[in-house]
């Protein structure tokens, strides 16, 4: 078996798939696996199960918690440790959190947060673009201003498919601004949604406040987005687990 006393465990578990890294003491790859529809310890089993536990395991998620529980489980029973688990605070790392109860904002966003603003990037607007898009802002101070949330593009295309008779037809969206076919069409309406949000937003901010924000862009359709975008940006796949390793630090 292979030895891993040593390492950290970083775990990442979204709505759909579950990421994780290993810190040894330098970050490793990124890895990822679906997780919708799959047991919490088959999965945990398929993963990890041939290797010696690491020191520490920490996760940060906005799965279902039952599921996440049963994981904890199977780290306690298998590897004999504590998962850590992340969660958003008021403040934390010289950022302020905007909601009034902190906990409430998804601690995906709450880590990119941590992440940007470590890293000297504010003021800026942060969007992932996973199986929701979220959006935040914060700005010099560390002080989230609020965010937007909105479905991702393939949860928009489903609902309306799920919702007509539009026939699905897979591929990627078109360039341009117009689909010449049901299909094109379709595929290309919510990544512009998803661009006209974030250039609405970041327009209206930096005119209301004068100051220009850094665009950081993660998640997987972050580069997609990229490219719809009338202004500067930066795709950021590691952001997450950027500010991940900023809070198990802190929590260490």
């Amino acid at each position: 078996m292979e030895s891993i006393r040593d390492r950290v465990l970083l775990v990442d578990i979204g709505n759909t798939n579950l990421k994780w890294r290993w810190l040894d003491p330098a970050p490793g790859p990124i890895q990822r696996a679906a997780h919708r529809g799959i047991g919490a310890t088959d999965l945990a089993e398929r993963l990890w199960g041939g290797l010696t536990g690491p020191r520490r395991m920490v996760v940060a998620s906005v799965a279902d918690p039952e599921w996440v529980a049963q994981l904890c489980d199977w780290v306690r029973e298998y590897w004999g440790i504590t998962v850590e688990r992340i969660v958003s605070r008021r403040n934390m790392l010289g950022v302020t959190n905007a909601y009034p109860d902190p906990e409430r904002l998804g601690v995906d966003r709450w880590l990119t947060l941590l992440a940007v603003h470590g890293e000297g990037l504010s003021p800026a607007c942060i969007v992932d673009c996973g199986t929701a898009v979220t959006l935040d802002v914060i700005d010099a101070a560390g002080r989230h201003q609020g965010g937007l949330i909105l479905a991702g593009r393939h949860l928009m295309t489903e609902a309306l498919l799920q919702a007509t008779h539009f026939p699905a037809e897979p591929g990627d969206p078109p360039s341009g601004l117009l689909g010449r076919d049901t299909g094109s069409a379709v595929r290309l309406a919510p990544l512009l949604a998803m661009a006209g949000m974030v250039e609405k937003v970041v327009r209206g901010i930096e005119a209301a406040s004068g100051t220009e924000l850094a665009l950081v862009l993660t998640g997987n359709d972050a580069e997609l987005l990229a490219t719809r975008l009338g202004r500067p940006c930066s795709v950021r796949p590691d952001l997450v687990f950027s500010g991940l390793m900023r809070a198990a630090g802190e929590a260490a």
